[in-house]
């Protein structure tokens, strides 16, 4: 993908977001204009404030709906390019979907940054490039030796307990 796309895509995974805040402000900004309208002069329409209200109310509105659309669509592509990458197991990938699908919102963005900005998450966060344990080396705990025999044998009870 290109760097381009990821950010674009970027800014329309963090969009719904910024939008809960913008709209936020924009509810308190109307009430506001529209309280001080009322408070101030009622003998009649109050000129450009009267046309510009109902114009916000609908802008606000189709905002609105194109941003639910939008974060509808960003669900289904964010669900779709967890089925089809190979950088994930068959259980993470099953995680991912459920995170999606519950906590779109918020998961998508965490998404992005891990899988699609960053293509490969890095080995380990200590900075050096071996893994801490590599795939099929047994640990040190393995490699122990087995549990002497005397411990490893079944032995029944010499007798069974009594619960009567």
């Amino acid at each position: 993908m290109k760097k381009s796309t990821k950010v674009w895509l970027g800014i329309a995974t963090i969009w719904p977001i910024a939008y809960i805040f913008f709209f936020i402000a924009a509810v308190f900004s109307m009430i506001l204009i529209g309280g001080l309208l009322e408070s101030g002069n009622s003998s009649g329409p109050h000129g450009a404030a009267s046309v510009l209200f109902p114009l916000g109310f609908v802008g606000l509105f189709a905002l609105h709906f194109l941003t639910i659309l939008g974060s509808l669509a960003l669900t289904v592509f964010y669900i779709i390019r967890v089925m089809k990458t190979e950088q994930l197991e068959q259980n993470m990938k099953i995680m991912w979907m459920v995170l999606l699908f519950f906590m779109g919102m918020l998961a998508q963005p965490v998404f992005w940054y891990l899988y699609i900005w960053r293509e490969t998450p890095e080995p380990n966060s200590l900075g050096n490039d071996s893994p801490l344990l590599a795939a099929g080396s047994p640990s040190d705990w393995a490699e122990q030796s087995a549990t002497p025999s005397r411990e490893a044998a079944y032995v029944p009870p010499a007798q069974p307990p009594d619960w009567r």
